[in-house]
């Protein structure tokens, strides 16, 4: 109680009622304290307070004796004071004992001692209680299984849940939360939460940091995964290969070559023995963007550190050799990769095979399909298309065919780029009956030709003067809602060239009809107009629609004369 409360007159009157006095506040705190204690201070309040009563009088009687003769007694107590004293004396055994008591629901928190507020998701919306390892097990396991399942918002409900009941989250709940996210990409929650730890005392571990990285690769934050690493390096976290790989991962995912392979060589300068995810990253991010010569040193060191190069780093390499149609050097590497045990796969036998393709070569690009065949791994559509495709370009229309009834016989769906293909061949070959009969079995078979179809279709035709098959070809690509474009019109435009006679009064109207449709006149488009309509015709049009120059005119061989038959012509442009 406050001192004051006893600093009355001898003729004061003390209402001791606690519903009208300020006792009533101390004496609730009392009692609430004196039923938290121990039973021990209990008794102990109960001891005192009796002996009190006992030697209360003796005590406060030898208080009032008059210390002289000479002077007048004191004047008695008034009987509140002695009860007064009583009970102070047991407040006071009661209060001090228990205020060192951590049962003390009601101690003060030192300002130096007052916890940190965690923040908002952290935070339990009921009193703190003590941390039930139990219980706390069973909600980090629920977050945990929703992390699995990539349930994010479950993983959120169980997580605030559990702050709901009072308790605090762990690192490992934290941890849970973050792989929640990790798993969706949602790197800017997991962001929230990692400062969030820091600000509530919960201590981030490798686990945490990398977790975060991680989302930051899979939602393409390359900024945020290194500042996440540099913000590890800032707070003395010790790093490790997971941590640098997840950042050489998402500055590959990205194509930034020089940055992936800036954190490898920081890795590899501190000391850090970089894994095969390090390399494959970085290799495959250089052969994504044509960079073939540094895809192959990083294998090469890949190869020196002992690490093993997977299926897909080779095939990534080769693959980057075939785009750059360096045949050799990709058969080089694909005889590297068996000879490592490295089995092949077919991205990487479809790659070799469209090198050939691209290069004409359709003897080596037969030879690999056969090699992928006796491999006993099945080709895809795309690996059969191109290799029709190179016997396309050499006009091997036997060849072409082939292959295309072999891929219908595999069971595989058929694609239109194939059928085309071989139509093509069929139309170099000079053999537009043989591409007919082509085209007619690919819509049998249900596959939609393209404007690309049709004209490789028409071509032939073209060649031979038969206008009237191309216009119809242009009616039936009509029905099936083709639109003509720059490349059908140059094949149009060249069947009323080739034609006996001319038709230059058809190769106009054709003209304008396509002017009007909104076709791109191209050069090519315009030399095959000049050929049917003559230089003096075409001056006009050019003059009234607006056209372009057309191409210079192939001289003539010696001995020939303009529009004379040959059976080897000069060559001419592709149409």
């Amino acid at each position: 109680m406050c001192n004051a409360d006893f600093a009355t007159t001898k003729t004061a009157k003390v209402d001791c009622n606690p519903s009208t006095t300020s006792y009533a506040g101390p004496a609730k705190t009392w009692w609430a304290a004196a039923k938290a204690a121990p039973l021990h201070f209990q008794v102990l309040g109960v001891v005192s307070i009796a002996i009190a009563l006992f030697v209360g009088d003796d005590l406060l009687g030898s208080l009032m004796e008059p210390q002289a003769e000479s002077q007048e007694p004191m004047t008695p107590f008034p009987k509140f004071f002695e009860e007064a004293v009583l009970v102070v004396a047991g407040i006071l055994l009661v209060q001090q004992s228990f205020m060192y008591s951590s049962r003390n629901p009601f101690a003060a928190t030192s300002k130096s001692e007052k916890p940190k507020s965690p923040p908002k998701n952290i935070r339990p919306s009921r009193p703190e209680v003590p941390r039930d390892p139990d219980r706390l097990i069973k909600h980090n396991v629920v977050i945990d299984e929703c992390a699995k399942r990539g349930d994010c918002q479950g993983a959120e409900r169980a997580f605030q849940q559990m702050c709901s009941v009072g308790l605090k989250p762990s690192v490992i709940s934290c941890n849970c939360l973050l792989h929640a996210y990790a798993k969706g990409g949602e790197f800017r929650r997991a962001q929230v939460v990692l400062q969030n730890m820091l600000r509530s005392g919960v201590e981030p571990n490798l686990v945490s940091y990398n977790t975060v990285i991680d989302a930051c690769s899979k939602g393409d934050n390359v900024d945020g995964a290194e500042a996440t690493l540099r913000g590890m390096i800032d707070r003395g976290v010790a790093l490790n290969v997971i941590s640098y790989s997840t950042v050489i991962h998402a500055c590959a995912r990205q194509g930034d070559v020089t940055r992936a392979q800036g954190w490898l060589e920081q890795m590899l300068g501190a000391n850090i023995e970089a894994n095969p995810l390090s390399y494959n990253s970085l290799i495959c991010a250089c052969a994504k963007k044509g960079e073939v010569e540094r895809a192959a040193h990083w294998l090469e060191k890949m190869q020196e550190a002992k690490l093993p190069a997977n299926v897909n780093t080779y095939s990534a390499l080769i693959d980057c050799y075939a785009k750059g149609s360096d045949v050799e050097r990709a058969e080089v590497w694909f005889k590297r990769m068996v000879q490592e045990g490295v089995e092949p796969n077919v991205v990487t036998y479809s790659s070799l095979i469209n090198a050939c393709a691209k290069n004409g070569e359709a003897v080596r690009a037969q030879s690999w399909l056969k090699n992928m065949l006796a491999a006993g791994i099945t080709p895809t559509p795309a690996s059969y298309s191109s290799v029709i495709d190179a016997c396309a370009k050499v006009a091997d229309a036997q060849r072409a065919e082939y292959w295309l009834s072999h891929m219908l016989e595999a069971g595989l769906a058929p694609e239109v780029v194939s059928f085309s293909a071989v139509i093509d061949a069929c139309g170099k070959a000079g053999d537009p009956e043989r591409a007919q009969v082509v085209f007619e079995k690919m819509v049998a078979t249900g596959v939609r030709p393209t404007i690309v179809t049709y004209t490789s279709l028409a071509r032939p035709w073209a060649r031979r003067g038969d206008f009237a098959r191309v216009e119809q070809l242009q009616a039936d690509l009509l029905k099936w809602r083709l639109s003509p474009n720059e490349y059908f019109l140059n094949v149009l435009l060249s069947a009323y060239s080739h034609a006996e006679p001319r038709q230059p009064g058809r190769a106009e109207v054709a003209l304008r009809e396509a002017v009007g449709r909104g076709v791109q006149i191209n050069e090519f488009v315009v030399t095959s107009l000049e050929r049917c309509v003559g230089r003096d015709r075409y001056a006009a049009l050019q003059a009234e629609l607006g056209l372009c120059n057309p191409k210079a005119r192939v001289p003539l061989r010696p001995g020939r004369q303009q529009g004379s038959a040959s059976p080897q012509k000069p060559k001419r442009m592709a149409i």
